[in-house]
């Protein structure tokens, strides 16, 4: 069980980094992206930003519970809206 809190808290840990990330790239290129070109990014980046930093404290918190159906929902939830805020930028390629 400590494994399973253990990997619990390094995936909280990831989607507040990529959370962050978007959040600090929203006025400089990054990748393939170019925010200063093209309208409506930066507003878009900083969302997806808060809600990704926010999915990664409720990961956290639903990962320190301990109930292995909690940890469960909470990898899923946490899984499903990075992939989902991730896929919604390649619109903007």
């Amino acid at each position: 069980m400590v494994l399973i809190k253990s990997l619990m808290f390094i995936l909280s840990l990831i989607i507040i980094f990529i959370g962050f990330y978007l959040r600090k790239h929203q006025k400089q290129d990054f990748m393939l992206f170019k925010p200063n070109q093209t309208k409506g990014l930066p507003e878009i980046l900083n969302t997806l930003g808060i809600v990704l930093m926010i999915t990664g404290v409720i990961v956290l918190i639903l990962g320190i519970m301990g109930n292995t159906y909690i940890l469960l929902a909470a990898m899923v939830f946490g899984i499903l809206i990075t992939t989902s805020c991730l896929l919604f930028l390649i619109k903007f390629l």
